[in-house]
C-alpha cells in the first residue's frame, strides 16, 4: 500500500516537480521490487519513463525503456506494452522526429491488434466451430444427393434406405456436436462474466478501503499537505467510480460519460467543503472503460484546480460535452482568471498530458475566463 501511494503521489507531481516526482517513483519501484510485484514495478517505472520523456532526458528514457521492454517481453502483458510504446511515441512527438513517431506508432498499433486478438480468441474459436458445423452440413447434404442418384440407378429401395441412415446419423451427430458446443460456449461465457464481476467487485472494495484510510489520515493534515492528499484521494475515487459501473453492468464494456461524470460530481460534494455549484451539460455518450478513466481524471483535475485556487465570486462551474461537427467537444469553465486557477502550473500541465492520452485535439485554455476546451472522437 505504501508503494502504491508513493507511485500515485509521484505520478501526480509530474515533470513540473521532477525531483520530487522521481524521488517518490524511485521509492515506489524499489518497494515493488523488494516484494517481487513485477506488474506494479513496471507501472512505477513506466511513470518514471514518462517523466524522463517530458524532461527530454534521452539517456534515461532509453535506459528505462530497455529495462521495461526486457521485463514485459514474453509475458503477454499487452496493456503495459501499449503504455510503453505510447510513451515512446510521445517522446518523439516532443522531439518532432516524424520517422521515429511513425515507427513507434506502428509498434503501438501492432500491440493493440494482438491485445484485441487475445481478448477475442474464445469468441473466435466459437465462431470457427459454428462455421465448421455449417460446412459439415453442406457437405453432408451434397453427399446425400450423390448417394440418392446412385441409389436410383441401382436400387431405389436400398438407396433411399442408405440416404435415410446417413442423414439420420449426420443429423444426430450435428445435433450432439452443436449441443455440446452451445453448452461449452454458455459455460465459458458464464465463467468469464463471473470472473469480471468478482474482479471489479474486489477492485472496488479494495479502492474503497484505501479511500477510507486516506480520509482518516486527512483528519490530522492541514494546508498544502491536506490539499495534496485530497488530490490523490480524488483520483482514487475517480477510478473507484468507474469500477462501480463495470461491476453493475459487467456485460457492457463501455461506460456512459454523463452517468460517470455525475458520480464524480457527487463524490466532490461529499469530500469538499467548497460552495461551488457544478452544472453539467453532457450528452449520453458511451466510451470504452479503459479510455473513460482518463476523461474522469481530466474532470477530477479541473475540479481540484478550481476548488483550490479559484477566486471567482460566482462560485459556479460548468462542464459540457456536446456534438461538434463529426466529433465531440468538451468545455469546462469556472469563470476565474488563468493566474488564479493555474497556481504553479502543475494542474494545467497534467490536464494537457491527460488530454493527449484520449487523443484530444485543438486543446486550448482561455486565461481570462479559466475555460478549457478540446475536441475528441467517441
Amino acid at each position: 500500500m505504501q508503494a502504491s501511494l508513493y507511485n500515485e503521489l509521484g505520478y501526480s507531481l509530474g515533470s513540473r516537480y521532477a525531483d520530487s516526482c522521481l524521488y517518490y517513483l524511485t521509492k515506489a519501484s524499489k518497494l515493488f521490487k523488494e516484494v517481487k510485484d513485477t506488474q506494479h514495478y513496471i507501472t512505477a517505472r513506466t511513470n518514471m519513463l514518462m517523466t524522463y520523456e517530458t524532461l527530454k532526458d534521452s539517456a534515461k528514457t532509453f535506459e528505462t525503456y530497455e529495462e521495461l521492454a526486457s521485463l514485459i517481453k514474453g509475458r503477454g502483458w499487452y496493456t503495459a506494452e501499449q503504455s510503453l510504446y505510447a510513451s515512446m511515441v510521445s517522446f518523439y512527438v516532443n522531439r518532432n522526429d516524424s520517422d521515429k513517431i511513425n515507427l513507434w506508432k506502428v509498434k503501438l498499433q501492432a500491440c493493440e491488434i494482438i491485445n484485441l486478438e487475445n481478448r477475442s480468441s474464445t469468441q473466435l474459436d466459437s465462431y470457427r466451430a459454428l462455421y465448421e458445423t455449417k460446412i459439415y452440413k453442406e457437405e453432408s447434404a451434397k453427399r446425400a444427393e450423390q448417394l440418392l442418384t446412385a441409389g436410383e440407378q441401382k436400387n431405389n429401395l436400398i438407396g433411399y434406405f442408405s440416404i435415410f441412415v446417413i442423414l439420420s446419423l449426420g443429423v444426430v451427430f450435428l445435433l450432439v456436436r452443436e449441443s455440446r458446443l452451445k453448452r461449452a460456449v454458455k459455460k465459458a461465457n458464464k465463467n468469464y462474466h463471473m470472473l469480471l464481476i468478482e474482479s471489479n467487485h474486489r477492485i472496488k472494495n479494495n479502492l474503497q478501503t484505501i479511500i477510507s484510510m486516506l480520509e482518516y489520515s486527512n483528519k490530522d493534515l492541514k494546508g498544502k499537505d491536506s490539499q495534496a492528499l485530497n488530490r490523490v484521494l480524488g483520483k482514487i475515487q475517480t477510478v473507484s467510480a468507474l469500477h462501480k459501473h463495470l461491476y453493475l453492468d459487467v456485460r457492457n464494456e463501455k461506460v456512459d460519460m454523463k452517468t460517470y461524470f455525475n458520480d464524480i460530481i457527487s463524490l466532490y460534494h461529499n469530500i469538499s467543503n467548497s460552495q461551488f455549484k457544478i452544472v453539467p451539460e453532457i450528452s449520453t455518450i458511451s466510451i470504452p472503460s479503459e479510455r473513460m478513466v482518463y476523461f474522469g481524471l481530466i474532470f477530477n483535475e479541473m475540479l481540484s484546480n478550481t476548488i483550490e485556487h479559484s477566486t471567482s465570486l460566482e462560485k459556479m462551474v460548468t462542464i459540457s460535452v456536446i456534438d461538434f461537427e463529426d466529433r465531440l467537444k468538451l468545455t469546462y469553465s469556472d469563470n476565474s482568471s488563468f493566474d488564479a486557477t493555474s497556481s504553479s502550473g502543475l494542474g494545467t500541465n497534467l490536464i494537457e498530458q491527460l488530454v493527449k492520452r484520449v487523443e484530444g485535439r485543438n486543446y486550448k485554455l482561455e486565461r481570462e475566463t479559466g475555460k478549457y476546451q478540446f475536441e475528441f472522437y467517441a
